[in-house]
């Protein structure tokens, strides 16, 4: 595997705790976690449609 196939499997892993984060919080009515994980889970897109978008750069 390459280095950037292991970076986007990282990002694609911690999308996937940032959604069973969000379900956890939604779960125990905590607003300020749910606030928390959605940001998390935004940062996440963000950088791997960085990444995505780089891919067709070259």
């Amino acid at each position: 595997m390459t280095e950037r196939q292991l970076h986007l499997i990282g990002w694609a892993i911690f999308l996937g705790c940032s959604g069973l984060f969000i379900v956890q919080s939604v779960r125990a009515r905590d607003p300020w976690g749910l606030a928390a994980s959605i940001f998390f889970a935004v940062g996440c897109v963000i950088f791997l449609a960085a990444m995505r978008g780089g891919a067709s750069k070259g």
